[in-house]
């Protein structure tokens, strides 16, 4: 089973989006995925945080930027378009994944 966590992101604070990521990348194996889907954000840290991602050099880390500041269910909409997983799991930008997950992922996956 492969499982795509989406999250949306919109200006977030630079620490917490990268607690979010980072508690996403500890749980996903090579066959999940993380889309991180960025509304338009204008602060710099934020945007730093993205670029890291998009530097990360992994095929199932995948950045999507918004033309314009379209919304939450727009974000979750154009990630899941690009999404591989049989199931879509919508993570907000300031929530973190647990570890228990990777192994329950584990066990189906």
């Amino acid at each position: 089973m492969t499982v795509s966590f989406l999250v949306p992101v919109f200006d977030t604070e630079g620490a917490l989006l990268r607690i979010c990521i980072n508690s996403i990348l500890h749980v996903i194996h090579d066959r999940h995925e993380l889309i991180v889907v960025d509304d338009n954000s204008q602060n710099p840290d934020t945007l730093s945080v993205l670029d890291i991602c998009r530097n990360l050099s992994k095929p199932n880390v995948k950045v999507l930027r918004n033309d314009s500041n379209n919304g939450v269910c727009y974000s979750l909409n154009k990630g899941a378009k690009v999404s591989m997983g049989k199931l879509l799991a919508p993570v907000d930008h300031d929530d973190t994944v647990s570890t228990l997950l990777r192994d329950a992922l584990a066990l189906y996956g």
